[in-house]
Order: structure tokens, then sequence, then C-alpha cells
């Protein structure tokens, strides 16, 4: 935690006035499909150290067919990024079987409630039935 102690205090601010982080965004990924979702996994990714041109770290929440990846900002290790306009891929998902994932950038560097956000959803059957010959 001692390399996040900033981006800790930045998250507590009412106003997020420092300017430390001036935007926080989370890469959004869908994936089609049906999939477990009592099943969550958290991975915190690290460069290493030879790497300078990357965020120090990410954190990546994945549950169903709901994946969240957001960078955690360090202003000892991230000095080389300062000022510069970042291209970053999302990380796959790890469940995607029925298509390509969905992405998108959604940002949480305001404190702003959003509610009635429209999310379009499309869904379909068929009826095939898969069977498991082993039953």
């Amino acid at each position: 935690m001692p390399n996040f102690s900033e981006a800790v205090e930045w998250i507590g601010q009412a106003e997020h006035q420092d300017s430390f982080i001036s935007e926080l965004s989370v890469i959004y990924t869908i994936a089609p499909g049906s999939l477990p979702s009592d099943k969550i996994t958290l991975l915190m990714l690290r460069r290493r150290p030879e790497y300078i041109g990357v965020p120090y770290a990410y954190f990546v929440l994945i549950y169903g067919n709901e994946m969240f990846q957001v960078m955690l900002p360090s202003r000892e290790r991230d000095q080389a990024l300062d000022s510069k306009l970042l291209s970053l891929n999302p990380f796959p998902h790890p469940t995607v079987r029925f298509g390509a994932p969905r992405f998108r950038l959604l940002d949480l560097t305001g404190r702003d409630i959003v509610r009635g956000e429209a999310v379009a959803l499309t869904m379909a059957f068929s009826d095939r039935v898969a069977v498991d010959p082993k039953k």
C-alpha cells in the first residue's frame, strides 16, 4: 500500500482537487453468453521493473460476464508516464466462449451519482438442446 498512499488520499477528497490524478478510467468488458456469477476473480497486476512506459499496477475484477480493469496510480512508480497519453489494451476476459467481448470506458473521476443509464442487452435462444452423453 505505500506505493498508493496518495491515490487513497485522493479518493477521500470531496472535490478531488489534487491534480495528481486528472482522470481515472475503468475499462469495462462484458462477455457474451451465460457465465456463472458465483465465481469472483481478483487480479493485481504489477509491471516488471524494466518496463517503464506502462502503468505500474492494474487491478482487475471479474465476476460472471463482467470485468473491470483500472490502473492503480502511483506518483512514485508512474513518474515516467507524467503528461503522456496512454493507449492501453483491455485485459483478455478469461471465460469468453460465445463471441467477442464488448468494451467501453467508464470515467470514475467524478463523484456524481449516475442514475438511469441505459445499457443495451441482446439475447437469443435456439431450439437445439445440448445433451450430455454421459447422462
